[in-house]
């Protein structure tokens, strides 16, 4: 589930993008890339907390579920912190390597999103580790409710903020954190 919520963001992010104009619709691709990227490293607490978990679930050992969650949990925001300052600095960096030195504007729209993306990397890390807990507590509902209220709340804000406010792609960072941050309170409220 938790890749499927960052390909999902990312369609959403691009239709509703699209309609604020075509060089913010340019510059979220290369965002997009990089962002990927960064969340594409927190696949390990995904195979950790799951195996992890459903071990000592079998066992029926909510002591050590429990313990397993917490730890992942505080993982996944050291990771989410460690990736997200060491991404930073290398964000216009990377943005040009991918789009080159042509075109700034579509650079400067493309650093915008990066950087509040950037700024939510704990909260995908947490993604990760929630849902992939519950999961390994046989629990599949949850995540997949996490999921769709999520997506639904992402497109709703984008509208909002990027298109009806006018915010353009920041709007569409800006939509990304919140509707992570209501998934993170509803996977956090069952695990």
């Amino acid at each position: 589930v938790s890749r499927l919520t960052t390909q999902v963001t990312a369609v959403v992010d691009t239709a509703v993008v699209g309609l604020a104009g075509p060089t913010e619709l340019a510059a979220l691709a290369p965002a997009l890339a990089v962002t990927d990227t960064c969340e594409f490293v927190f696949i390990f607490l995904n195979v950790a907390a799951t195996a992890l978990v459903a071990a000592s679930w079998s066992q029926k050992d909510l002591y050590e579920s429990r313990s397993i969650v917490t730890h992942g949990v505080i993982l996944a925001v050291a990771s989410g912190i460690a990736v997200g300052v060491l991404a930073l600095p290398m964000s216009q960096p990377a943005v040009t390597a991918i789009v080159g030195e042509d075109d700034p504007e579509v650079i400067t729209a493309a650093v915008k999103y990066l950087r509040i993306r950037i700024a939510g990397l704990p909260l995908a890390a947490l993604l990760v580790v929630l849902q992939s807990s519950l999961q390994g507590m046989r629990d599949a509902v949850t995540p997949m409710l996490a999921f769709v209220s999520g997506a639904m709340a992402n497109g709703a804000l984008d509208y909002l903020l990027c298109v009806y406010s006018g915010w353009g792609i920041a709007g569409a960072g800006v939509a990304t954190l919140l509707a992570r941050s209501l998934q993170v309170l509803v996977l956090g409220c069952v695990a």
